[in-house]
């Protein structure tokens, strides 16, 4: 019986292995010195080529460059959050709480050349003085109030000590203590220009402003970057213009909330301010890596 080639590929592998029978050795063979295709496929088996090597290694340092990448942005996103939990902690920890005025809380003295020395109690971390000047250069007079916080009741625990309230020999009509309770200030020391009448010092309105103003512009640019929406390079340039009004307004709420109205507005606009960056820094990593996201998706998808 003739045995076809088909049977003896079948075995080829197996007879190159040394795994068959004598009888089935001897009909390979016989079948080979007849058979050119078949022998040709047993020295394929017994001499394997080697695979060339792959030395290109251009896609694994794209892989590469594209895991760097990633690692940088989650880093930097970790920085600006950690940043901006910072900022907002040290905002609460060192926001003024304002004193009411006692006896205990200051006290005011004359010394001999005319200063007039102010005394602060133990528990009073700061203060306050504004003051203006009366007509026809008469003097002046003050309005003060003090205050601590969290950061020096625990941890600095700075105290205000004594302050001379007129170091250039100006002439002290009156000082008058506000407090931040809605109450009329207080005529402590001095002169009653008020007569029967009374004064309120009342707190800045000028972050109501800004609030405002930075709401207007996130609108004014939301409605250009929905306009823009499908046009590349001027939707990236507004989008980060948008960005910017967006963060402070984010900013503002996370140092004051609702409230718009300060007592301290330079330290409060000047923490805003602070927060506003690390919030802008964020949004913008946010989008970008959702705007890889979104690419990505769509890659596989199409």
């Amino acid at each position: 019986m003739k045995i076809t080639c088909d049977v003896i590929e079948d075995l080829l592998p197996l007879y190159a292995e040394g795994l068959t029978s004598d009888d089935t050795n001897f009909l390979v063979e016989e079948h080979l010195k007849t058979c050119t295709d078949c022998k040709k496929q047993l020295e394929a088996i017994q001499n394997p080529k080697e695979l060339p090597i792959n030395t290109d290694i251009e896609p694994f340092k794209k892989v590469e460059k594209k895991l760097f990448h990633k690692r940088v942005q989650i880093i930097a996103l970790t920085i600006v959050l950690v940043l901006a939990i910072v900022i907002i902690t040290m905002a609460y920890l060192t926001s003024p709480e304002y004193l009411p005025y006692s006896n205990e809380t200051l006290s005011i003295k004359d010394d001999e050349d005319g200063k007039v020395i102010i005394n602060f109690d133990d528990n009073v971390a700061g203060y306050d003085i504004e003051s203006h000047k009366l007509e026809n250069n008469r003097g002046y007079v003050y309005h003060i109030t003090t205050w601590n916080n969290i950061w020096n009741q625990y941890i600095s625990k700075n105290k205000a000590q004594s302050i001379i309230l007129n170091p250039d020999d100006e002439d002290v009509i009156s000082i008058y203590y506000y407090s931040t309770d809605g109450s009329g200030d207080r005529l402590i020391y001095g002169v009653n220009l008020l007569g029967n009448g009374g004064v309120l010092t009342l707190p800045r309105l000028a972050l109501a402003y800004y609030l405002l103003l930075a709401m207007a512009l996130a609108t004014v640019f939301g409605i250009l970057l929905y306009v823009c929406r499908k046009k590349g390079k001027e939707k990236t340039i507004l989008e980060k213009i948008f960005l910017l009004p967006v963060s402070y307004i984010i900013a503002h709420f996370c140092i004051k909330g609702f409230e718009t109205t300060s007592y301290s507005m330079q330290r409060d606009f000047f923490a805003i301010l602070l927060l506003m960056i690390p919030i802008y820094c964020l949004l913008l990593l946010v989008i970008n890596l959702y705007g890889k996201t979104k690419n990505k998706r769509n890659t596989i998808y199409k």
